[in-house]
């Protein structure tokens, strides 16, 4: 009787938290004050200089550059190469807010290389930054060269491998490695070949 009368109990209290509603909260938006931009007389840029590859598969790759100014300013972008955009329209001014570095979006279409020029509003140049867009790589390469003292032995290694343009391609790699004992101009060497799938 008394689990009962407690399962009652709690049911009611159930029953009448879940009729009870929060007050509504009123928020209020006021709109901020415009920025005054002011003439951007210097600007750093970062990174001094741009570098991408454009990744297996792909013909369009992104560039980011970082603009900071101590002051409200515009700036505009312009670029040496029609293949470099911005997006939202290469026209456009970028605004930068006082002491908040800005992030900007590039587009290339296509390999290629070529410098931006930041300007403010009157046409003074602040800054040029060059960039290079390298293509799509096809084959990874590297070289290794290694000497013990203890067992007089010389070491060399060429390793050529593809690089995927797809995650169904498979993957190969060859090695070739010469040794060499140079008190005694023995020589050998090997071959190497492994594809993966």
């Amino acid at each position: 009787m008394k689990r009962i009368l407690l399962l009652l109990v709690l049911c009611l209290l159930g029953a009448a938290s879940a009729q009870f509603t929060a007050p509504g909260v009123k928020i209020t938006v006021t709109p901020g004050q415009p920025l005054k931009y002011e003439v951007a007389q210097k600007i750093l840029v970062q990174p001094d200089r741009l570098e991408t590859r454009l990744p297996s598969g792909y013909t369009v790759g992104t560039l980011i550059i970082t603009l900071f100014s101590e002051v409200n300013a515009e700036v505009l972008l312009k670029f040496s190469d029609p293949r470099l955009a911005m997006r939202g329209g290469t026209n456009s001014p970028v605004s930068l807010a006082a002491y908040s570095p800005q992030s900007v979006t590039l587009i290339a279409n296509g390999a290629h290389s070529g410098t931006i020029t930041i300007s403010n509003t009157e046409g003074k140049v602040l800054a040029q930054v060059p960039y290079i867009v390298a293509p799509t790589k096809t084959v990874n390469q590297s070289v290794s060269l290694n000497y013990s003292p203890t067992t007089d032995w010389g070491s060399a290694t060429y390793s050529i491998g593809g690089v995927p343009q797809s995650i169904l391609d498979p993957r190969w790699n060859i090695n070739f490695n010469l040794n060499i004992r140079p008190n005694t101009g023995k020589v050998g060497g090997s071959v190497g070949i492994s594809i993966n799938w």
